[in-house]
């Protein structure tokens, strides 16, 4: 038997997806309810409950504890320490999937929409899988697209420590800009992030201050 919970938000019954609820519904296992579910029996009732499922899906309503959870095994399916990326997602975003910057740097993993197109998200207000609002689909993306500069400085010859160093800090500051500031030291072979960050300030200016920063609260 399906079990229904109410909500108090309104719902018409032209709002409805028939085959959405009714997947919902049957795979929707372990849901324990908040105190304002209560069980339902009648249409109106099953209707709200599809909609606070479907809220559920998109990632709405995931508080940051749940959000934490879900950044780790992202971050473990992409080979990621965990401690790195739930840190990164906290320093771009607070953990606010709605959050959005002056720069136009977008959700979770504040992505930049040149950079989420590339990724294939979909840069809408809709919050459906693969949209860059729909909290799994940003993370995703974002452990993507560093694990991507990891492999990159990683397979430059850096150690596994230092390759993390570079990969936050081309997510920063961008690759080039780092790419720009390695090729400005040409006295000594490039081995660590700090030959690169006392170089940076030529590159990127007041902005580099950032940048460092950014790096040393993420060290790996």
């Amino acid at each position: 038997m399906i079990q229904a919970w109410s909500t108090s938000s309104a719902v018409s019954d032209s709002d409805v997806d028939p085959l959405f609820l009714s997947k919902a519904l049957l795979n929707f296992k372990g849901f324990s309810g908040e105190k304002n579910f209560q069980p339902a029996i009648n249409s109106r009732q099953v209707l709200q409950s599809y909609e606070a499922v479907k809220k559920m899906a998109e990632g709405e309503s995931l508080n940051k504890p749940s959000l934490k959870e879900l950044a780790t095994r992202v971050a473990v399916k992409y080979s990621i320490p965990p401690a790195l990326f739930q840190n990164l997602i906290q320093i771009e975003s607070g953990y606010d999937p709605k959050a959005l910057s002056p720069r136009g740097a977008m959700g979770l993993g504040q992505i930049m929409p040149e950079t989420a197109r590339e990724l294939g998200l979909a840069l809408g207000d809709d919050k459906t899988p693969g949209s860059v609002w729909h909290a799994e689909s940003n993370l995703t993306a974002s452990a993507r697209y560093l694990k991507r500069l990891y492999d990159k400085y990683h397979h430059e010859g850096f150690s596994e420590g230092e390759a993390w160093n570079f990969a936050a800090g081309a997510y920063n500051a961008g690759m080039g800009n780092i790419g720009k500031a390695i090729r400005k030291i040409s006295h000594e072979p490039v081995k660590t992030w700090d030959q690169v960050a006392k170089v940076l300030p030529q590159v990127t200016g007041k902005y580099s201050r950032e940048t460092i920063r950014y790096v040393n609260r993420l060290r790996a």
